[in-house]
């Protein structure tokens, strides 16, 4: 209602003036009404630069403290890697030397059981010459 009624007390003002021929008034008034809008214009274009300008500033920040924390937890994983390369190198020279060790005493083993083997075939054999010497069949149960 108020737009209204300033509306047509403008077109009054303007009619009144224009039949009135003041044209220097509507002129005058003009000229303030674009004043006033161009200060308006340069006050917003001033504080939308400002906001703009603290965003980037912070935008800037923002950026430096995430690129840190990037690199901060990228370093950390390294450091993990790296001691897990580590710990897996250690692992892998204690399964080798486990394995080895097996196969040592599994030569060794071998070997005393082939000695043993040996040992027991050779007196088998010592025995069968002696009873074929002998020419006496083995007992039904024999211990040597």
């Amino acid at each position: 209602n108020n737009n209204n009624n300033n509306n047509n007390n403008n077109n009054n003002n303007n009619n009144n003036n224009n039949n009135n021929n003041t044209g220097g008034e509507i002129t005058v008034y003009r000229v303030k009404k674009e004043e006033v809008e161009t200060k308006i214009s340069a006050w917003q274009t001033a504080k939308i630069a400002k906001i703009n300008n603290r965003f980037k500033r912070e935008d800037a920040i923002i950026g430096g403290w995430e690129n840190e924390q990037v690199h901060k937890a990228s370093s950390w994983m390294k450091k993990v890697e790296r001691k897990l390369e580590e710990k897996r190198a250690k692992a892998m020279e204690k399964m080798q030397n486990d394995i080895a060790k097996a196969r040592r005493k599994a030569e060794e083993r071998r070997a005393s059981a082939e000695a043993k083997r040996g040992t027991k075939v050779a007196k088998v054999l010592e025995v069968a010459s002696l009873m074929r010497a002998v020419g006496r069949p083995p007992a039904k149960r024999s211990f040597f």
